[in-house]
């Protein structure tokens, strides 16, 4: 066999043994020993990329197996010390501070203010809304994260969701259509990679291996400080000219990054998809609404597990404008709007909506017509500028007409800061007597501060 040598390969040894020429035959191929070398080579090396991104991810064997691959030097420039410190840190639990080996990542929700955040822990908290409301139940923890921000005032807090049940990006798709959408302001998706300060953050994205050209960056980060130092410093100043590139619109990929604390940043490459943007329309909670309250009730249908049924009936009391209406409509057969005010035109153009001018004390024979004589009512909702005690008292007459499971949803307006609302769970169940069960008060991200939202259904 003629062989012919065709100077260095571009594949160098990467554990510093010297680079020996490919051999070719004369008609061109590789003899079938040099052709399964690199062939293994190549193999070896994708394996070894693999480990390391699931190692990054907080795959436990894959982190073990990393530091075997970088102490022996399999698939890699051999970096005995890395992988000591690697073996290590698994030694000594510090993967629990990464992705569990069921786990599918954190994610860190950036809340628009402190009461919004501690409604949102609420939620979490409550194990029933908890997984009614969250993707698989949401996170195995929700730790409310101090910030580290130094432009102060920063009124918006942090929520770490950690060791989320769903995968990242199946978390951003249930984010996009959620009510909490309109709470956050940013979403940070983050796996295993930290930094111990900014000059360390630079120091290890300096030693990154620059990626292909077609990968374009965005970054993301917390607090904005840290995100101009990214891309001012350490990609202005760095990694531009090393073949890194970053554009706010054409992205392929994003950088993650917060400071969760004064000795830790974490971040993360993920991909464009996973990128959650804070809906443009902030105040329009129901598309086409009529009125800012139909969130309100579109949030209390979703916390309250309600399920409307075949020619479902639902009255709704104090309706005018009717954006409580206009949100019944949708899924209800029939929706009696009561309120001697006028109905916007949208909602009184819904062929399944009747409306009764009159005060629902003085309406029931009109109600009963609208209703149907033989029928009972799945849902009673009112949103009406009352006390408590008084709306319960104007809404005694039509709770008869309820059926069995059927349920009520009421805004409660109390008129000082928390004095009246304790005990408030209890005195409902008083004004509504031994026929209702399930008697909720909840603080929904769109209620007021001196709002809260009862729900109960009928036994």
């Amino acid at each position: 066999m003629n062989i012919i040598y065709a100077g260095n390969s571009t594949g160098a040894a990467e554990n510093g043994d010297a680079a020996l020429p490919l051999q070719y035959t004369q008609d061109g191929r590789l003899p079938k020993p040099t052709k399964l070398s690199l062939v293994v080579k190549d193999a070896v090396r994708r394996w070894y990329l693999e480990a390391e991104r699931e190692a990054d991810r907080g795959d436990v064997k894959a982190q073990a197996l990393l530091g075997q691959m970088l102490t022996e030097g399999y698939g890699c420039e051999a970096d005995p010390v890395r992988g000591r410190e690697l073996k290590a840190l698994l030694d000594n639990g510090a993967s629990e501070s990464r992705i569990s080996a069921t786990g599918f990542g954190d994610c860190i929700l950036q809340i628009q203010s402190p009461l919004l955040a501690h409604r949102v822990i609420l939620y979490h908290q409550d194990d029933e809304l908890r997984y009614r409301l969250f993707p698989g139940g949401g996170a195995e923890q929700v730790i409310h994260l101090e910030k580290y921000d130094d432009v102060p005032p920063a009124r918006n807090e942090l929520l770490l969701f950690k060791n989320l049940a769903v995968s990242q990006i199946d978390f951003k798709r249930w984010l996009e259509s959620s009510f909490l959408r309109f709470s956050i302001t940013r979403a940070y998706f983050l796996d295993g990679l930290e930094a111990t300060s900014k000059n360390d953050l630079l120091c290890q994205l300096s030693q990154m291996e620059v990626p292909p050209k077609e990968d374009l960056f965005r970054v993301v980060a917390y607090p904005k400080s840290l995100e101009q130092y990214i891309i001012n410093q350490i990609f202005g100043d760095h990694l531009l000219d090393k073949g890194w590139d970053i554009h706010p619109l054409d992205y392929t990929k994003t950088l993650f990054a917060v400071n969760c604390s004064p000795t830790c940043i974490r971040y993360s490459f993920r991909p464009a998809a996973e990128l959650f943007l804070t809906p443009s329309d902030g105040h329009a909670r129901v598309a086409g609404q009529t009125c800012k309250a139909s969130g309100k009730l579109t949030e209390a249908l979703c916390v309250s597990g309600f399920e409307p049924r075949k020619r479902g009936v639902a009255i709704d009391v104090g309706a005018a404008p009717g954006g409580w209406t206009q949100v019944l409509a949708e899924t209800m057969d029939t929706v009696v709007a009561i309120d001697p005010a006028a109905l916007h035109a949208d909602v009184l153009a819904l062929t399944n909506v009747v409306h009764i001018r009159q005060q629902s004390q003085a309406a029931t024979e009109e109600i009963i017509a609208a209703v149907g004589q033989d029928k009972t009512i799945d849902l009673l909702v009112c949103d009406i500028n009352r006390h408590p005690e008084e709306m319960i008292s104007i809404l005694k007459p039509l709770l008869g007409m309820l059926r069995s499971g059927g349920m009520i949803i009421l805004t409660l307006k109390y008129r000082g800061k928390g004095k009246e609302k304790a005990g408030g769970v209890e005195k409902l169940k008083e004004e509504l007597g031994p026929g209702f069960h399930k008697v909720k008060i909840l603080w929904l991200t769109a209620n007021t501060e001196n709002e809260r939202t009862a729900v109960a259904r009928k036994k």
